[in-house]
């Protein structure tokens, strides 16, 4: 089961360049299709994959994900 912490710990990996974003892409495809622990890691899940899927549509530059999912994570903790 995925929780958030994970969720938040793996893009804090990306988001500080620990990991490319290939590698934070394919571990959450993989998270994204399992099961969730809570409804926090389900609505995260959704707006990462959201913003994955909006950026490869429109052709937006790494930066502008990175700078998308920083505030999507912040957004989706100050709602708790």
């Amino acid at each position: 089961m995925t929780t958030e912490r994970k969720i938040r710990e793996e893009l804090a990996r990306y988001l500080s360049g620990e990991i490319d974003f290939n590698s934070f892409q394919d571990w959450f495809l993989v998270v994204s299709l399992g099961e969730f622990g809570d409804s926090e890691s389900f609505d995260l899940s959704n707006k990462i994959e959201g913003l994955i899927a909006e950026t490869s549509h429109m052709g937006s530059a790494e930066s502008s994900l990175k700078s998308e999912l920083s505030r999507a994570a912040s957004r989706v903790a100050a709602h708790r």
